[in-house]
This record gives structure tokens, sequence and C-alpha cells, in this order.
């Protein structure tokens, strides 16, 4: 007995350990009810069939499950920005402070790239690591959930962003693509870059 006290005290400083005694015949819907909302590692039960009685223990780091419904996570998905991102901002507005003019999302370029000097024939690309699959063959392997759905979606912008490239450089564009960590923690090589071929391109 004592030794059940201190396994479960130590237990206790590290973990949840929940200990109930209910009626065997509800043990369903009171176990369900228990783990709806969270996961636990572990669950150990035993019976006493002589009064119908069930313990039953749950122990395990209790961590919180994801309530948001496929529903409310498909209007999130559809609420991110594909144009204007905080990204594409912070490389517009440092462009503009130097007093160079572009146009954003240009649909009469090729792919509408996000910012394209039109009279130089450069095309810039904006890139979020995610969306656009960078180091794919190493970072698809981090996608743990709907992982069908988001290897196809991610993939199929890689090859786009493939086809895209591909055409632009064949009617003459300069392509150039940054992505989102680079110009958040380098801007100035980003701007640096665009100035260079700018001036090549005089």
């Amino acid at each position: 007995m004592i030794l059940f006290i201190t396994i479960i005290a130590y237990l206790s400083f590290n973990y949840i350990v929940k200990i109930h005694l209910v009626n065997y015949n509800c043990m369903i819907s009171k176990i369900q009810g228990e783990i709806k909302h969270y996961y636990y590692p572990n669950v150990f039960s035993f019976c006493l069939p002589s009064n119908h009685l069930l313990y039953y223990f749950i122990i395990g780091k209790k961590v919180k499950m994801d309530k948001v419904t496929k529903e409310q996570r498909r209007k999130n998905m559809q609420a991110i920005k594909s144009k204007g991102t905080k990204i594409e901002v912070t490389l517009a507005k440092a462009l503009w402070a130097k007093g160079y003019r572009y146009r954003k999302n240009n649909k009469t370029v090729y792919g509408c790239p996000d910012l394209t000097f039109k009279k130089f024939k450069i095309a810039i690309f904006v890139d979020s690591e995610f969306w656009h699959g960078k180091d794919w063959k190493n970072n698809k392997n981090k996608i743990k959930s709907n992982r069908k759905f988001w290897c196809e979606k991610i993939e199929t912008n890689i090859k786009r962003d493939k086809e895209v490239n591909k055409e632009l450089k064949k009617q003459g564009w300069r392509v150039m693509c940054f992505w989102g960590k680079e110009i958040l923690t380098d801007l100035n090589t980003c701007v640096s870059k665009i100035e260079f071929f700018l001036i090549l391109s005089i």
C-alpha cells in the first residue's frame, strides 16, 4: 500500500493522474467523456466483478486536443492572404523608399508576379516557406495532420512555380525569388540584389 501511494505521488508530480471509481455500466460513457477533449498516452483499468465497479487510471501528460472543426479550419486557411502579405509589403516598402517604382501583381505578366519592373523585365516573387515547399524533401515529413491534402497542395504549388519561372525566362524575363525569412532577417541584402539587376538592365 505504501509503495502504491509512493508511485501515485511520484507520478502526480510530473504527470496528470486521475483515478476514478465508477459504476461498471456507465464505464464507456464516463471514459469517453473524460478523454474527449484531451489526449492521454495511457489508460489503465481494472474491474472488481463482485460489485460491478471499475477503477480506471488515466496517466500521462494531458494535452489539449484541437477543437477546431474541419469547416472552421477550412475558413481559417481561406482567410490567409495570397496577396499583400507581410513579407511582400516589407520588401515593396523598402524598394519604394529607395525610389524604385514597380507594379504589384501585374496580371498582364505571366504568372502574376508579386512585383514587376516591366520596363526592365524583372519579375519578383515573394514566397512563404510552407506554401511553396522550401526544402520540400525534408520538410514534407514534418506534416502530420491531413498529410495527403497538404502534400498534394504544396507539390502543386511547387510544380506551378517551376512552370511559371520557365515560361517567364522563355519570354526574356529575369526571375527573382525570395523566401519570407530572407526578407525578414536580411532585407538589405534582398534589396541590394534587386538593385544590382536594375542597374545592370539600364
